[in-house]
């Protein structure tokens, strides 16, 4: 969890995709993260959730533990060219990552391929 805190949501999840003009506000469609306590433990443990647990409309889980620079959480976050599932089209919309080899990339891919195999079942009671 420290690195998920350290290098994914307070390093670049809550720094471009939760802010209030995408994930985190309401243009965020059906995804969306909490960008109002991304420092605290609550804040952290949200998003871990929802990136645990969250499908796209096209059933690609947001983590892949078993090819995870093919999470769709990575993937669109590259720039619509270089991604294998680009993100859609939106007005304002900015890549979070400049290409695969950009160290906040990096270091998410690192944090996946860290999470417990297989992944553990969390009974958690929170809506997406």
């Amino acid at each position: 969890m420290l690195l998920f805190r350290d290098r994914v949501n307070a390093g670049w999840l809550t720094q471009s995709c939760a802010t209030t003009a995408c994930h985190g506000g309401l243009n965020g469609g059906r995804f969306l993260l909490a960008n109002r306590w991304r420092r605290t433990e609550r804040g952290m443990y949200t998003n871990f959730h929802i990136l645990n647990t969250y499908e796209t409309a096209n059933g690609l889980p947001m983590l892949d533990a078993e090819e995870p620079r093919l999470s769709a959480v990575l993937q669109m976050g590259l720039p619509r060219e270089q991604a294998v599932w680009p993100h859609p089209e939106v007005v304002g919309w900015r890549p979070a990552f400049r290409s695969e080899e950009d160290r906040w990339f990096v270091r998410a891919v690192e944090w996946i391929e860290g999470l417990y195999t297989p992944r553990p079942e969390y009974e958690l009671d929170y809506v997406l």
